[in-house]
């Protein structure tokens, strides 16, 4: 197994928290943008080696959370 897959199956089951956290943390904006950030550089550098299945976990982990902070807007 490829240390980003080992990587990504550790931080999975966090990214797809992260959305609740977004409700609970909507007033503390270096929080929120910190998550944002935590997505962008998953997908920057983990996307191109994953696995389609794994791809599309993180897929739906970033579409929930960015949904999460657009209904905070």
């Amino acid at each position: 197994m490829a240390s980003v897959e080992l990587l990504f199956h550790f931080l999975a089951p966090m990214l797809s928290e992260l959305p609740v956290f977004l409700a609970v943390y909507t007033n503390y904006q270096v929080i929120v943008q910190l998550i944002l950030e935590l997505f962008g550089q998953c997908a920057k550098y983990m996307l191109c080696y994953l696995s389609p299945v794994d791809s599309k976990r993180l897929y739906e982990s970033s579409l929930a959370t960015v949904q999460a902070a657009v209904r905070l807007d």
